[in-house]
């Protein structure tokens, strides 16, 4: 038996070595590679022969292939390891290629199949170079440092041989190699240092160059550049050419310019070198084509700009030709550059220099006044100044300032006589002339005659242009016309009656008031004769009305004969004349010299007339200012009664003099409107001030006060002209305060005059800020103190003013006897419009913030106010701004925030009482003066009781002055709600016109302990959060609020304006009736015997439909019962209630009310009304639809009779429908007319409905026509017109 053993081949081959390369090497062929060997790849098979081992290229390497160079230069895709063991495969890097790794993958398997993948083979290899090409050195230079460069795989220590060749330059003769051979880069290293020495000499050379070879590199390869040239320069001795200055600055009209253009070093040899010109903002033209608006000829870069330097020249002139024209310009420039020496080189210092033109003054545009001299009288308005430009350029825009100033000596004064400018003019090109205004300011109040006053104004600041003359011109105001004392008679013609005896013509006088003047008033007989018809005043001085100072109407009389005849109307007239006045300037007579006298007789006339006449009666009353009635003055609080033909009235006032020395005070006298509206009222309102007689103590301050910011009351010396911010108080600081800036030297005389500054009194004036013309309002006494603060303190609340408002402070000195002596007033101080404790959101913007208001049931857990209500209102705070907070509607806000009691009566629930007038149990100022959750002052002085006053601090407790926001909250109990602050109550949506019942069952729930919620209803798009059910019922308290924001203003009516918000609050108590029904005995749960709804019937009337001011419906309806008995809106014994709604409008929901009933049980009739508990903002503003009515019918026995409450037995309800078709129509818009606008009463409707083409006037039907003259006339459409309404029509004039 024969055995054969075969050997199986089933090893996978094992890789023994994979080192991968580190280094590449120079092949025979001279390409970059590496050769394979067994200690760097080797792989073996305990099965195998080596050359039965085959590794097979799987990826082929990016940068370069494999070869078998015993086989050729082919790329293979395969080997043994016997071709590695005799190093016949290599990895050549491709030609050009700069990596600096690769990497292959590759696969081996033997002759049995087996196979081992996924192999990788890496190489690495570092490139040393140079780091650049060439270099170049001075020969003034020591050394010369060459950097070597190492990139790509750092592993190893790489070697690489250095050294030199020579060129040009001689080694040992101009320059040393470092003895070192070899440079050595260590791992990780990659730039290395070798020096050569540079050895200078005496010869002048212009370059030599010397070459640096690398070569041997060791474990790494050499790349480009590996050899390197060094440039030696000898630059010392070279010839160097250059300008000697950097800039020139030349006149237009020079014609010539000649720059010097020196050379230095060797000048022993010639040199050429090119002098061109380069453009800056000057223009260059060549000299063929000279260019419009060309500055200077230019030289250009070439061979005809060339300067040649002879041997031993060593300067030479560059000539520019300047173009002198007749256009005005500003400075410019160009330059001056040399370029392509021959011969030397250019010099460092300097190449180029820069010429600079200046301004040809001859050529220069010419700003000046169209006079020296301008001539206004006072009461033009304005004086208008030309401005001229002239030149013979004026092709450029220019500007000009145009300033005003006071003469020396000072005469008229900015911002008294005329307003200040500062304006800037603009003249655009070609533009000769402008034109600019200055407003004179005419003393219109309280005119003075104050003759001529001059101010300046001059020119500053030209910009593309000069100053000519005169750039100042004088100004000159004139009053002596307009200010002159003019008399006139005030009207035209005058009537009287014969039997009155005699008329009273008008004289008034206007200008200067304050000198002594006179006019002749006689008379000329007209249809009216003297002696028959009226007493002659003849044209002498017998006839001379006098005007004494400060007198501004008299009363010229004219004697009437009264006669038993009657005789139609007779005219006479009354002229003046011979006017005269004590003033420098004498008077005048005005343009109204003549009036005309018409004397009806109708006492001898027959008249028939009613015995009933008109008459007016209108009320006189007294107010408070600083004057306090009962201790300054009487008050009077009357009516007066004006019968016909009566046409003044006096009413007197008795002044008290109390013996207290004190400042002027003031009290006001206002007039009611006419009761009868006979008679119109117009100036409602006189102001009496009370002026003490006595003379002052000789005391007065040694020093005018100031006016600072309560922010710097501590640093009031550093304060200087710093405008004080808005929305913080300021305060007036004497000479006698410590806090004085000049205390230091004022104090003294304090002391020695006997000065208590304790005792000062003081007032202040603000006027309103700055209109955006630059006129100033005049400055006006603060008189008026709010139930908070008063205008009399050491400060002034900052509601008194506001941002640009001007403030000034009267101080006057009192004495430690208690006598006052002079008043002094300081400087006009401006409040800031950058800086505020508080700005508005849009600067410049004054009007209504939004605020937050909300009710809330505090529940009997509330330690400290249980089971009430609190009323918490949340406003942002905006510096001037007062915020008025009350559930009363607000108005004539000069008596509400005035001290007078009546605001205790007409707003119980607001911020306008103290806590000491508080009538509820709680209000929203309290004794406290600071607010608790505030930590410090967030201000200085913010807590000053001295300086602001306790009543200030109780009000601005409610102030978070750091967050700017208003808080105020006070707590109510029902009771308060309804009786003080005008709160409603509905029930089930019911209104309950008296409260008494709801607040019994109030106090019945908190007895029972009923569950009590709250929650605000919202009603959004026809949804609202109500509860009509068996189990629960709600109670909704409606509290009004009215949101004022209140800012002083000097001008406006009563010295406040106002912005009014209005809101209603709602709150709503739901409880649980089942409770209610279980817990309270009194009321049974009985069951009755129902009748059907069909046996009980009823008429239903709709009487009327409108949709009142909120937009809601409100239908009025009356019903009669076909039964015994009568309909209700509820019954205790039924859980049913009457009810309206509607299936057009799922959404609405109403409130129904039984209005009154007819005292019977015999089918009464009844009215009554439901409304929308809202409009229909979302649903549309249609209320067309079907209306279903359900009223709960109540029967009662034949036999019982009428009484209240009705006794009956409830049924099922009986339902009604009611079709109605209305529309909320859009708000009117307002039709705006031209001023002549003319109205027509027209009788024929086609003539009304035409379009007017033609014409309203030429027709005969025209009732009435009448062209009227209005400000804004505006027409409200409000749909259809009327049939009654038809015979108006009004058409607009083309504007």
């Amino acid at each position: 038996m024969k055995i054969t053993v075969i050997p199986v081949d089933n090893g996978v081959p094992q890789i023994v070595a994979n080192k991968g390369a580190t280094t590449l090497r120079v092949l025979e062929s001279g390409h970059f590679g590496f050769i394979f060997t067994s200690k760097t790849l080797k792989a073996e098979d305990r099965d195998s022969l080596q050359n039965a081992v085959i590794f097979r290229v799987t990826t082929s390497p990016l940068h370069g292939y494999l070869i078998n160079h015993g086989r050729g230069n082919a790329t293979i895709t395969s080997f043994t390891q016997a071709d590695i063991d005799d190093m016949s495969i290599c990895y050549v890097l491709k030609h050009g290629d700069n990596a600096s790794s690769d990497i292959f993958s590759f696969s081996i398997e033997d002759s049995g199949g087996n196979r081992l993948k996924n192999q990788q083979f890496r190489l690495h290899w570092a490139w040393i170079s140079l780091e650049q090409p060439r270099y170049v050195v001075q020969e003034e230079d020591k050394f010369l440092e060459v950097v070597l460069k190492r990139r790509g795989y750092l592993g190893e220590t790489s070697f690489v041989s250095i050294g030199t060749r020579d060129g040009t330059a001689l080694k040992d003769q101009d320059f040393r190699g470092k003895a070192q051979r070899q440079v050595q880069f260590n791992p990780g290293q990659s730039s290395a240092v070798w020096r050569v020495r540079i050895l200078p000499d005496q010869d002048y050379e212009v370059s030599e160059d010397f070459h640096i070879v690398l070569s041997e590199a060791v474990m790494a390869v050499l790349e480009y550049p590996q050899e390197a040239t060094v440039e030696i320069l000898d630059p010392e001795d070279e010839s160097t050419v250059f300008i000697p200055s950097a800039v020139y600055n030349i006149e237009e009209d020079i014609g010539e310019l000649f720059i010097p253009v020196k050379r230095s070093g060797d000048v022993s040899q010639e040199l050429m070198v090119v002098c061109y010109t380069q453009q800056v903002s000057a223009t260059g033209t060549v000299p063929t084509t000279v260019l419009s608006y060309s500055d200077y000829i230019s030289r250009p870069e070439d061979h005809h700009s060339l300067l040649r330097f002879d041997r031993g020249e060593e300067e030479k002139p560059c000539r520019v030709l300047i173009i002198d024209d007749s256009l005005y310009e500003e400075e410019e420039s160009f330059n001056v550059s040399l370029s392509m020496p021959m011969g030397g080189r250019l010099g460092q210092l300097y190449p180029s220099t820069r010429v600079n033109i200046v301004p040809d003054m001859d050529d220069a545009p010419v700003f000046y006044l169209g006079s020296p001299d301008y001539y206004v009288d006072e009461s033009a308005g304005f004086v208008e100044v030309q401005v001229w430009r002239t030149g013979t350029d004026l092709s450029s825009p220019g500007s000009v300032t145009v300033h005003s100033r006071k003469t020396s000596p000072a005469s008229a004064e900015a911002g008294v006589d005329y307003v200040g400018i500062s304006k800037n003019l603009d003249f655009a090109p070609g533009v000769m002339v402008q034109r600019v205004r200055v407003a004179v300011l005419d003393d219109l109040g309280q005119p003075v005659l104050e003759g001529p006053e001059r101010f300046e104004l001059v020119l500053r600041m030209p910009m593309n242009g000069i100053l000519g003359q005169p750039s100042k011109s004088t100004v000159t105001i004139n009053d002596s016309i307009s200010d002159l004392p003019q008399m006139q008679f005030r009207e035209p013609v005058y009537t009287a009656s014969e039997s009155s005896g005699q008329v009273s013509a008008s004289v008034y006088r206007t200008g200067d008031l304050s000198h002594k003047s006179s006019v002749r008033c006689y008379s000329r007989q007209g249809t009216a004769q003297v002696m028959m018809d009226f007493t002659e005043r003849p044209n002498t001085d017998a006839s001379i009305i006098t005007f004494l100072p400060g007198e501004r109407e008299k009363a010229c009389v004219l004697e009437i004969v009264d006669d038993t005849e009657y005789e139609e109307e007779e005219e006479l007239r009354l002229v003046l004349g011979s006017a005269r006045s004590h003033s420098p300037f004498g008077a005048s007579v005005g343009k109204q010299n003549e009036t005309i006298i018409k004397i009806k007789d109708h006492s001898d006339k027959s008249i028939i007339r009613f015995a009933e006449t008109k008459f007016s009666v209108i009320r006189v009353h007294t107010k408070d200012g600083s004057a306090t009635s009962g201790e300054d003055y009487h008050p009077v609080s009357q009516e007066i009664i004006f019968k016909d033909g009566e046409t003044v009235h006096y009413v007197e006032v008795e002044i008290l003099y109390d013996g207290v020395r004190e400042m002027r005070e003031a009290f006001t006298v206002h007039l009611r409107p006419d009761e009868n509206m006979v008679a119109e009222t117009k100036l409602s309102k006189a102001i009496i001030y009370i002026e003490e007689t006595d003379s002052m103590a000789d005391v007065t301050f040694p020093s005018v006060p100031k006016v600072v910011s309560l922010l710097q009351y501590d640093d009031a010396d550093r304060s200087g002209d710093q405008s004080p911010p808005a929305g913080y108080p300021v305060v007036c600081v004497t000479a006698c305060n410590p806090k004085y800036p000049d205390y230091d030297k004022t104090g003294s005389i304090c002391v020695s005059e006997s000065i208590n500054n304790t005792l000062s009194r003081y007032r202040w004036l603000v006027s309103a800020p700055t209109g955006p013309d630059g006129v100033t309002s005049p400055m006006r006494e603060v008189d008026f103190n709010t139930f908070f603060t008063s205008s009399k303190l050491i400060t002034l609340d900052s509601v008194y003013f506001q941002a640009g408002s001007r403030v000034q402070c009267a101080a006057r000195a009192v004495n430690s006897d208690g006598q006052e002596g002079l008043e002094l007033s300081s400087a006009v101080v401006t409040i800031s419009v950058d800086e505020g404790m508080c700005q508005a959101r849009v600067a410049g913007a004054v009007g209504a913030e939004p605020f937050s208001a909300r009710l809330r049931y505090t529940g009997a857990e509330d330690q400290e106010h249980p089971n009430l209500i609190k009323l918490t209102v949340t406003m942002p705070h905006i510096d001037g701004m007062l915020p008025v907070v009350s559930t009363r509607p607000l108005s004539n806000f000069e008596l509400t925030l005035s001290p007078d009691g009546t605001r205790v009566g007409n707003h119980r629930c607001s911020n306008l009482l103290d806590h000491t007038e508080v009538t509820t149990r709680h209000g929203f100022l309290t004794a406290a003066t600071r607010n608790a959750e505030v930590m410090g002052e967030t201000a200085p002085y913010q807590y000053s009781a001295a300086l602001r006053g306790a009543g200030t601090l109780r009000f601005y407790r409610n102030l978070n002055l750091e967050a700017c926001l208003w808080e105020f909250s006070s707590y109510y109990d029902m009771s308060e709600l309804l009786s003080d602050c005008g709160g409603t109550i509905s029930t089930d949506g019911q209104l309950v016109r008296s409260s008494r019942h709801f607040l019994m069952s109030f106090a019945l729930f908190e007895k029972m302990g009923a569950a009590l919620s709250s929650r605000f209803i919202r009603s959004w798009c026809g949804s609202t959060d109500t509860v009509l059910n068996l189990v629960q019922s709600y109670v909704t308290l409606r509290v009004p609020l009215h949101v004022s924001y209140v800012f002083h203003s000097p001008v406006g009516a009563g010295g406040w304006q106002h912005f009014d918000l209005q809101s209603e609050l709602r709150l709503t108590f739901v409880y649980d009736t089942a409770i209610l029904w279980r817990t309270a005995s009194a009321v049974l749960l009985r069951p009755s015997c129902r009748v059907r709804a069909a046996s009980l019937s009823g008429a239903l009337f709709p009487t009327s439909m409108r949709i009142n001011a909120q937009g809601r419906l409100v239908v009025n309806f009356r019903t009669e019962a076909r039964f015994r008995g009568l309909f209700v809106y509820s019954h205790g014994a039924s859980p049913l209630t009457s009810m309206v709604m509607c299936a057009d409008h799922p959404g609405l929901t109403f409130n129904l009310t039984l209005v009154r009933s007819e005292p019977t049980y015999n089918q009464p009739i009844q009215q009554w009304t439901f409304v929308s508990d809202f409009a229909t903002v979302c649903a549309g503003r249609d209320y067309s639809g079907t209306y279903t009515v359900k009223l709960v019918p109540c029967t009662s026995p034949p036999s019982l009779e009428y009484s209240l409450p009705p006794v009956c037995s409830p049924r099922e309800p009986v339902t009604f429908h009611l079709d109605i078709r209305f529309q909320q129509v859009s708000d009117p818009v307002a039709a705006e007319f031209s001023l002549n606008t003319q109205l027509m009463l027209l009788s024929k409707r086609t003539l009304w409905l035409s379009d007017g083409s033609m014409g309203f006037g030429q027709e005969s039907d025209t009732a009435f026509s009448q062209d009227i003259n209005t400000m804004n006339d505006r027409k409200e459409s409000d749909g259809a017109v009327p049939d009654e309404l038809a015979s108006t029509v009004t058409r607009p004039e083309p504007k």
